[in-house]
């Protein structure tokens, strides 16, 4: 954690970002972004997770987007009238920064619970995920990660579904097909996934070493692919690790505006304009190559189970 604190302090494009995120933050602890029922949840749980990785003195903004997100999400929970798709990235980006937590309250930890029960339920047939008909690779990695079990019958048909999408040169597309083009951030997201399910991800990792300088051009835009594709590159450790570091602070230093926020690369900004996202989610992408999860618990002790 030291290092990571360390590296975030000299590094003036991630603390200028990280001054955006707390500046851009609602009275009630939330981000006020998209016109989903989703999309505060989404933007709120990504925002925390940045400043987890903030260090002390983002302590106080921190648990104002904590304390939001205990209510809001169950507020979420009890509307009868939403869309599949906004219960389950709602559930999904709550989960990814619930599981994060060292310190969860109770009603953190029934959140949890309920969200992985969740996923559990919606698991597909061919043991992957999303909310439309098809499984998504990269949905069902994101889950992987929500769930974090290694072990029981979900765990057994996640590692099927990944070994039967991934692609002879070791890639994987949106869907888990075989007709279209791999892409950078899939992989990467597949390749955490695989190892936190057991699997040698060493072929995906292969691929987004080939492939990395192309691993923003992806479907829906690259900010979320700084975050999992930096883990992979963690995760992989020495060079890779190290170009990726270049590569992201290089082309973030010249997407950053005065205010410290980053958007979407400006072929994509207009279909993705809410820099109180995209900003908090670049920050992850360059402090998950120091620490993946850095409030999280060495044990299973107080992750929901």
């Amino acid at each position: 954690m030291l290092c990571l604190l360390l590296v975030l302090a000299q590094d003036e494009t991630a603390e200028k970002a990280l001054q955006f995120v707390v500046s851009s933050q609602q009275k009630d602890g939330s981000w006020k972004v998209g016109p989903r029922p989703y999309s505060v949840i989404a933007a709120t749980a990504l925002n925390a997770m940045a400043l987890a990785r903030g260090g002390e003195k983002r302590r106080e903004p921190l648990g104002r987007a904590r304390e939001y997100l205990r209510g809001a999400l169950e507020k979420f929970w009890a509307e009868r009238q939403l869309y599949d798709e906004d219960v389950f990235v709602g559930n999904l980006f709550a989960g990814l920064f619930l599981r994060e937590l060292a310190d969860p309250d109770e009603r953190e930890r029934a959140a949890l619970r309920r969200i992985r029960d969740y996923f559990e339920r919606r698991q597909k047939s061919d043991g992957g995920w999303h909310y439309e008909a098809g499984s998504s690779v990269f949905m069902s990695a994101l889950v992987v990660l929500v769930l974090d079990r290694a072990e029981g019958a979900a765990a057994d048909r996640a590692r099927e579904y990944f070994k039967n999408a991934q692609r002879d040169d070791g890639g994987f597309e949106y869907y888990g097909g075989r007709g279209r083009k791999a892409e950078v951030g899939r992989t990467a997201a597949a390749a955490i996934a695989m190892s936190r399910l057991g699997m040698d991800a060493a072929r995906a990792r292969g691929f987004v070493e080939k492939h990395l300088a192309s691993f923003e051009d992806c479907h829906g835009g690259p900010a979320i692919h700084y975050f999992v594709t930096g883990l992979a590159c963690r995760e992989a450790g020495g060079e890779l690790a190290a170009r990726f570091v270049r590569l992201a602070r290089e082309r973030l230093a010249g997407r950053q505006a005065r205010d410290g926020s980053i958007l979407f690369s400006t072929a994509r900004a207009e279909f993705y304009p809410e820099a109180d996202y995209t900003t908090g989610v670049y920050v992850l992408g360059i402090g998950s190559l120091n620490d993946s999860a850095p409030n999280r618990p060495a044990s299973t002790e107080n992750r929901g189970r």
